[in-house]
């Protein structure tokens, strides 16, 4: 329908070159998160027309979206380019960034001309299928031109025209002609303006008109040289060149912005120039209806300050429209002519396009800055906009939140909404009436609303500003009050052109910041830009711009640990203008004074150095971490500064262009996003992890992004990344590191995947982003000092009866928040222990009716406590008991903190010799290693002791003792004993190990030991015998461990020194033979079972049980399994332990014996050597351990010892006198 290419001027080289290097690429891999619009729709159409075949309405827009269409005058619309057919490659192809002009016919043909922002990415694009989603496609481009002729220059689309018969279109110098039968050749190129005579070399397209002739001719151009928008008309026949003058009705310079002819008009006699006057900038419009030879002025009488627009023709009104033959002018913004100029309506619509429908003219729709409106009364009528729904054209330049009630300023106007999170409001109705508005009527004006704030307290006070100052509200949306302060835009300080950035620092305090906002300065002679304030709420406000302040971007306040900081920065650069140097400010007395604080930052890409800084976030737990957004042309820097912007550190986020937003993530504020041309990066600063979350449409923008899953204002609307945490699981199930991608059954962990680890032992080796890590019983994992995790959500550490899933941190920094969960069998109690800060008694008490008890034990008073206050706080490193009734069932309490990692220093209660019982616990997710022996006890006796089914496991620190390995359970409770007062032990890092980790260390030599087990009617004793060098036959501090008595129903079994029940019994080593007593007490009749493990540790002595009250012996070194019966009533004195050494173990003192030793008939006869000693003792073994004589003898004469027949062949004989000793074997013949 339209036969008009209007010229829309660019800057140039350097704009261009910054749009050249957006690409499909990413240096980043990207994530899976939806980006869903939020139904803010409306915008700026460039063109609008309909197709006279399908009566569909297409808009042309600047966006990235280039192209929508509407089958319902607007209501809804759809976007019929694919995204791949927009995305322009490596910088030189593609149909994205903005459509210029749109073109129809009466076959249905839609043709397109689209421009990425610049205007030198261009391209012609065309659908034979009256524009039907997916059936566009590249009519020419300039790498298709070149393709034609390697010698022709790859040159931009600047004008097309359109006939029932042939596209034509100009490249430039080059005019190609095309259809939807046509094959492209050489032969399609059928122009070259620099090889016609009498035109400059240096001339190039601007616009055309095309005949509707068969044969394709004339074709009436508009060539210009290439440093001017308008030009002269040529007429071309196909084979010559020939100019058109207007000098006879406009005798004055001027230049010709476009040309049309009628659409229906084979020969091209009728004509439409629209001049403009080179000295006043007057707009004329002139028409011939001879191809050029006279002229009429049919400029309206009112004039125009825009060429006329469009020249549209439908079949069907032509009976309504004699004298145009059917053909309609329009002007931008209304202002219609249907008799060839004669007459003119009203101009009634902002200066935006109009269109009207092929077989109605009373239907009309126009373009409003906020989205196209549509009239049933005509061009001169009542427009309404309309619902835009799906119209992806609105420009967002700020978003503020305040109490679920979102505000959202907009190149259309400002938006409102009180249903973001209404899961039941969905779309365009979040704008609309009850539930939101958009645009509110009276805030803003012609280029919309530029900054918007919600003050943290009140959201019903609200501040917009736009370039005429402030509109403010205290009523909410209905009720904004229009404030232009007296000094706005004076010469009182800078200049302002609009508000850059607007933000409450309470409810009547408030600082914006104004600059031009633009890359084009309305006077390079000025200086742009303040800093405003107000205390009053926003109805009045002073300017307290600082010397040197210039082109204001953004403000930010920061309030962590209760003090209040502001910054504020500026910043402006564009090539064809002076620079202004980026600049950090800051106000530590409330805005009332600032301070200079540095330059911008030095560009990544070519070191330029003080660069506009366009935005800034603070870290919510710090107000001198700052991230600054910066860039200048293809130079950008996205930096982090510890020390309120004094210096600044580089961030690795690569992009494509000057970044124009930062946002720290609230909820985990090491995550931080920024926006870089048609980009989203996330950055994680634990991990050093980069990911592109958002990948807009070429030419797109992000100027804003706020909390709230993570809002994105761009240059086509109000999004949210709706990033899918956790729907993608993955499972570590191979041991190794984390690093091997061999080892994970659905890829190595992202920031949006859940990691489950289930193997033995794995190891993060490397810095690692997810969403949530879930580490199973009987799993164990390694964080290397070379690795880290950084959490979106949390990490579970699960737990079942075999145990907790193992956690080891050998980095010392970095927070690790976790849910842990202590699984707990019913009718017993547990002794367990927090590893996280703020654990509550509250996680240990169970809903639905059951009985469950918490307590802690009392040192002074040696009894227990109950906890009843559910709120009462579990420390770290201390222990706890909790009872989970029968009728409950297994239990799993369950607990949030941040994950111990340090040293625990635990002080003991000390109230005296019979007290000093302590019960502590371990504060890390993974085992403790008693054996580690490093725990700085200061007082204490040094022995764990753990509960187990009813008794305790003791362990000391040399390694003695029944609890296996000397492994203390992650979140287990133990006692402890203090001996003295100011007695404290410190749990320490160095001794933490995974449960696991017996099986992959090296085997440790093991002393002469007994782990002995007395087990039977479902619960179990345990007590420890050892040998050691450094004991004795008494009681041993830090080596025996007292027996700390448990249930009373539960076996008991201990050894004694004097009188003293032992756990653990350190006894000295012996040269030949030892006997031990063995208690043990059962509360029930029943059999029962001894178990003695390292008995192989006995290499070269004979263990043997016996059973005083069976008689009954048992070399334990053949089988260490001893089945019994008891009875409750039975004394515990009922065992003994023998332990001989072999006789391969003996060695005599050849060069000094005390006696001769001889046997026969039953006797042994002892004949003394000279010089010993007065007395000596006589002790006989059998071979099993047992004794046979012990006698104190005179050494003054020889001996003769009846022996007791025997059962026995050989018998060791030892003599001790003074201290010499003697041993010999002797076989009984």
């Amino acid at each position: 329908m339209k036969k008009f290419s209007l010229f829309f001027s660019f800057k140039g080289a350097v704009l261009s070159l910054l749009l050249f290097f957006t690409s499909t690429g990413s240096l980043f891999p990207q994530t899976s998160g939806e980006v869903v619009n939020l139904g803010l729709y409306g915008g700026h159409a460039l063109d609008l027309t309909y197709c006279n075949t399908n009566n569909r309405l297409f808009a042309a827009i600047e966006k990235p979206g280039s192209l929508f269409y509407s089958d319902d005058h607007g209501v809804t619309w759809v976007r019929p380019l694919h995204i791949d057919s927009m995305e322009y490659d490596m910088g030189q192809r593609g149909w994205g960034g903005g459509a210029r002009k749109i073109f129809t016919n009466s076959k249905g043909w839609v043709a397109v001309r689209t421009a990425q922002s610049g205007g030198t990415l261009t391209a012609a694009i065309v659908s034979f299928d009256e524009g039907d989603v997916n059936t566009f496609e590249t009519a020419i481009d300039r790498t298709m031109l070149k393709n034609i002729n390697t010698t022709y220059n790859a040159n931009a689309v600047t004008g097309i025209g359109l006939s029932d018969h042939y596209m034509y279109i100009g490249l430039e110098k080059y005019l190609v002609r095309w259809n939807d039968t046509a094959t492209y050749t050489t032969y399609n190129v059928i122009a070259q303006t620099d090889t016609i005579p009498g035109i400059g070399t240096d001339f190039v397209i601007r616009d055309m008109a095309v005949a509707n002739d068969v044969t394709g001719f004339p074709v009436y151009m508009v060539l210009s040289s290439s440093n001017q928008t308008g030009g002269k008309i040529y007429k071309f026949d196909g084979v010559s060149f020939s100019p058109v003058s207007l000098i006879s009705v406009h005798a004055f310079p001027h230049t010709i912005d476009a040309v049309f002819t009628h659409p229906n008009q084979a020969g091209g006699d009728t004509i439409i120039a629209s001049l403009r006057d080179t000295f006043s900038s007057n707009v004329f419009i002139f028409l011939s209806t001879d191809a050029g030879t006279s002229w009429t002025n049919i400029t309206p009488p009112s004039g125009s300050n825009w060429p006329l627009h469009s020249a549209d023709y439908s079949p069907a009104w032509v009976a309504s429209m004699p004298v145009s033959n059917g053909l309609r002018l329009s002007f931008p913004g209304g202002g219609v002519s249907d008799d060839l100029g004669a007459n003119w309506t009203p101009h009634v619509l902002p200066d935006n396009a109009m269109a009207t429908y092929p077989t109605d003219l009373n239907i009309v729709c126009g373009s409003y800055g906020r989205g196209v409106a549509f009239s049933s009364t005509g061009a001169s009528g009542a427009f309404t906009i309309t619902d835009n729904d799906g119209f992806e054209a609105i420009g967002i330049t700020k978003i503020a939140q305040s109490s679920g009630v979102f505000y959202v300023s907009t190149n259309g106007g400002l938006g409102y909404t009180e249903a973001y999170f209404d899961p039941t409001v969905v779309g365009i109705d979040k704008w609309k009436a009850p539930y939101g508005v958009f645009p509110i009527s009276g805030v803003g004006d012609d280029n919309g609303v530029t900054a918007v704030t919600v003050s943290p307290t009140d959201p019903l006070h609200v501040i917009a500003g736009h370039s005429n100052g402030f509109s403010v509200t205290t009523t909410g949306n209905a009720g904004f009050t229009q404030i232009t302060p007296a000094a706005w835009n004076t010469s009182t300080a800078n200049m302002d052109i609009r508000v850059m950035d607007v933000k409450f620092v309470n409810d009547q305090l408030a600082i914006a910041v104004t600059g031009t906002g633009s890359n084009v300065l309305p006077n390079f002679l000025w200086d742009y830009g303040n800093i405003w304030r107000t205390t009053d709420g926003g109805a009045s406000w002073s300017v307290v711009t600082p010397t040197g302040f210039y082109q204001g971007t953004a403000v930010e306040v920061g309030t962590a640990s209760g003090d209040t900081v502001l910054y504020a920065t500026a910043g402006y650069w564009d090539g064809a203008f002076p620079k202004v140097n980026g600049s950090l400010w800051r106000s530590d007395d409330l805005g009332l004074t600032w301070s200079y604080i540095g330059s911008g930052p030095t560009g990544v890409m070519s070191g330029t150095t003080d660069m506009p800084i366009y935005d800034i976030d603070i870290d919510p737990r710090n107000n001198d971490v700052i991230y600054l957004a910066s860039g200048q042309n293809l130079d950008f820097a996205l930096v982090r500064s510890n020390d309120g912007g004094i210096s600044y550190s580089t961030l690795p986020v690569m992009s494509h262009g000057a970044f124009s937003s930062v946002l720290v993530n609230r909820s985990n504020p090491d995550v931080v996003y920024s926006g870089a041309r048609r980009n989203v990066f996330r950055y994680n600063n634990a991990t050093g992890i980069t990911m592109i979350t958002f990948n807009g449409m070429p030419g797109e923008f992000v100027p804003d992004l706020e909390n709230g899953s993570t809002l994105l204002a761009t240059s086509t609307g109000f999004y949210k990344l709706v990033e899918d945490f956790g729907a993608v699981s993955t499972t570590i199930a191979s041991d190794g590191d984390w690093s091997n991608p061999g080892n994970w059954t659905n890829g190595q962990p992202e920031y949006l995947k859940n990691v489950n680890v289930s193997a033995s032992l794995s190891n993060v080796d490397q810095p690692f982003e997810m969403n949530r890590v879930t580490l199973q019983p009987d799993a164990a994992l390694t964080i290397e000092n070379s690795g880290f995790i950084s959490l979106n959500d949390t990490l579970i550490i699960q737990s079942d009866a075999s145990g907790y899933g193992s956690l080891l941190n050998e980095k010392e920094a970095g927070d690790i928040r976790a849910q842990v969960q202590n699984y707990l069998t019913d009718g017993q109690w547990h002794y367990v222990s927090p590893m996280t800060g703020n654990a509550v008694a509250s996680s240990f008490y169970f809903s639905g009716g059951s009985s469950s008890w918490i307590k802690q034990y009392d040192e002074p008073s040696n009894s227990w406590q109950f906890i009843n206050d559910l709120n009462h706080i579990l420390e770290t490193g201390r222990g706890y008991a909790v009872w989970v009734n029968t009728s409950k069932a297994n239990e799993t309490g369950v607990y949030n903190g941040v994950l111990n990692n340090n040293d625990i220093i635990v002080s003991l209660s000390y109230s005296g010799p019979a007290n000093g019982w302590n019960l502590i616990g371990n504060p890390f997710p993974c085992a403790l290693d008693w054996d580690n022996g490093d725990f700085e006890s200061v007082n204490t006796t040094g022995i764990a002791y753990v509960y187990d089914n009813g008794n305790y496991l003791a362990r000391n620190f040399s390694g003695a003792g029944t609890l296996t390995n000397g492994v203390i359970p992650a979140g287990q409770g133990f006692f402890v004993q203090a001996n003295a007062a100011a007695a404290s032990l410190t749990l320490n890092r160095a001794a933490r190990v995974h449960a696991s980790q017996a099986f992959y260390k090296q085997p440790e030599t093991v002393v002469e030991s007994l782990d002995i087990t007395l087990q039977g009617n479902g619960m179990h004793d345990k007590t420890w015998v050892s040998f050691h060098e450094n004991a004795t036959a008494l009681f041993d501090a830090g080596l025996d461990a007292v027996r700390l008595e448990g249930s009373s129903v539960a076996p008991k079994l201990y050894t004694m020194v004097n009188d003293q029940k032992l756990s653990i019994n350190m006894l000295n080593e012996f040269e030949s033979a030892y006997e031990l007593p063995l208690y043990a007490k059962v509360s029930q009749s029943a059999t029962y079972e001894l178990s003695f493990d390292f008995v192989e540790s006995f290499t070269s002595t004979t263990v043997t049980l016996h059973d005083l009250l069976t008689g009954t012996q048992q070399i334990l070194n053949n089988n260490n399994h001893f089945v019994f019966t008891a009875t409750a009533d039975q004394p515990a004195e009922r065992f003994k332990l023998t332990f001989l050494k072999s006789v391969t173990g003996i060695q005599n003192d050849q060069h000094e014996k005390l006696a001769k030793i001889t046997y026969q008939k039953h006797q042994l006869n002892i004949s003394w050597t000279s010089g010993i000693e007065d007395k000596a003792v006589v002790s006989v073994y059998s071979t099993d351990g047992r004794c046979l004589l012990h006698s104190s003898l005179e050494t003054g004469s020889d001996y003769n010892v009846s022996l007791p027949k025997l059962p026995v062949s050989v018998v060791l004989v030892r003599i001790n006198c003074g201290d010499k000793q003697q041993i010999e074997k002797i076989v009984l013949q």
